[in-house]
C-alpha cells in the first residue's frame, strides 16, 4: 500500500512538473512573439497572459517581471547562437574561422528573419536592453573569443588587426550580416519576390567574407 502511494506520488509531482514546464514554455513563446510584433516598450504582461491563456499572476510566479521574462528568453536565444558557433571545425586558420562565423550567422538570421528588426527598434528606443543583449551574447561566446583573440595576435604584421579586440572584429562582422538582412526586406515587402531576396542575401554573405577577408590578409 505505501508503495502505491508513493507511486501515485511520485506521479503526480512528474506530471506537475510537465505542466509547469509546458506553462512556462508557453509564456516564453508568447512573450517572444509579442515581443517582436510590438516591442518590449509596447509590450504588456496583461497581453502576454491573454495570449498565453493565464493570469498575469502565474507570469509573474514563473518570472518575477517583464524584464526577468525578457532577460530568460534572450538567454534562451544565446544558447542557440552558441550551439551554432559551436559547429566550427577544430584547427581552422583565422580566415577559415570568419568564413565559417558568416556562414553559420547567416544561418541563424534566416532561421529567425524578424530578429534583425526587433534588434534595430530596440536599439533605437531601448538602448538598456540593446547593451544587455550584447553583454549577454558576447559573454556566452567567451571561449570562442578567446581563441579568435589569440588568433589575431599572433597576426602581429596584420594593420587592420593590430591592437583590435577579438569582440570588436565579431561585431563589426555581425553588423554587417544583419544590415544585409535589413535591407532585403523592402524586396519581400515591394516586390514579393523570395527568390531575388535569397538571390541577394547569397552574393552578400560572398561579399562579406571576400571584404572582412581581405583586410585580414593585407599585412
Amino acid at each position: 500500500m505505501q508503495r502505491l502511494l508513493i507511486s501515485l506520488l511520485n506521479k503526480d509531482i512528474k506530471q506537475m512538473d510537465e505542466q509547469r514546464n509546458s506553462m512556462e514554455e508557453k509564456i516564453l513563446a508568447c512573450a517572444k512573439e509579442l515581443f517582436l510584433k510590438n516591442g518590449y516598450d509596447g509590450t504588456s504582461t496583461t497581453q502576454i497572459a491573454k495570449l498565453a491563456g493565464c493570469n498575469q499572476a502565474l507570469i509573474h510566479y514563473y518570472f518575477r517581471s517583464k524584464e526577468k521574462l525578457l532577460e530568460t528568453i534572450i538567454n534562451q536565444n544565446s544558447d542557440i547562437i552558441l550551439k551554432y558557433f559551436s559547429t566550427i571545425p577544430e584547427g581552422c586558420n583565422l580566415r577559415e574561422k570568419i568564413c565559417h562565423i558568416i556562414d553559420i550567422h547567416f544561418e541563424f538570421l534566416e532561421n529567425n528573419p524578424e530578429l534583425p528588426l526587433f534588434l534595430l527598434r530596440e536599439m533605437k528606443n531601448n538602448h538598456k536592453f540593446f547593451e544587455s543583449f550584447r553583454s549577454v551574447v558576447l559573454s556566452r561566446l567567451g571561449n570562442m573569443l578567446q581563441e579568435l583573440q589569440q588568433e589575431m595576435d599572433s597576426e602581429a604584421e596584420n594593420r587592420f588587426l593590430k591592437d583590435m579586440k577579438a569582440e570588436d572584429l565579431l561585431l563589426d562582422i555581425l553588423s554587417l550580416d544583419v544590415f544585409s538582412f535589413l535591407i532585403s526586406i523592402p524586396m519581400v515587402l515591394l516586390n514579393k519576390d523570395e527568390q531575388a531576396k535569397d538571390e541577394f542575401l547569397k552574393k552578400r554573405k560572398e561579399h562579406i567574407k571576400t571584404a572582412i577577408t581581405a583586410l585580414i590578409e593585407n599585412k
